[in-house]
């Protein structure tokens, strides 16, 4: 049992890709304050170097996780442990929003610097190229093994967070 849980994974839930440099990319689900901060917790506990997470937030529901993402992550907050996390907000199922409306929504409630890249893959491309060494990690948090994206109330094709990964290893 014990060898089978340990080669057992979850499409979506902490997938874990090694790039050529070393360091980690860790893809998750993770879609609301309490499951970011989990996975901030467990990628902090074993990566020490730049960690860069990418997040955004879906259009038309769960609009509240947008203020929970910025108080997490806002360095003024109690709540927060990840001062130095490098944080890039990105589209996510924008469905009838403007993406840039969402990321900026989010950025409002977080008082340190961010950047908004919409694009989700140029926002997984950048931070992945961003890395050094076997320290460093990316974290891309929300749509998980969702081969899809949301807009205008239609899936439109998107290769998922962990192939678009892959492609920049």
């Amino acid at each position: 049992i014990k060898e089978g849980i340990a080669q057992t994974s979850v499409p979506g839930r902490m997938e874990v890709l090694t790039q050529t440099n070393g360091a980690k990319t860790f893809v998750d689900y993770a879609h609301n304050g309490d499951s970011l901060d989990k996975l901030l917790q467990v990628v902090t506990s074993h990566q020490d170097g730049r960690i860069s997470l990418i997040l955004g937030a879906p259009g038309n529901k769960g609009e509240s996780r947008r203020k929970d993402f910025g108080l997490l992550l806002n360095q003024h907050h109690v709540l927060n442990t990840y001062p130095d996390v490098d944080v890039i907000l990105t589209a996510d199922d924008p469905n009838k929003e403007d993406p840039l409306a969402i990321c900026q929504e989010i950025a409002s409630h977080i008082s340190r610097e961010v950047r908004i890249i919409v694009d989700r893959e140029e926002a997984i491309k950048t931070a992945m190229s961003e890395t050094t060494d076997s320290k460093d990690a990316v974290v891309i948090a929300g749509k998980g093994a969702d081969a899809f994206q949301i807009v205008n109330g239609k899936r439109d094709n998107y290769a998922g967070d962990i192939e678009v990964a892959k492609k920049y290893l």
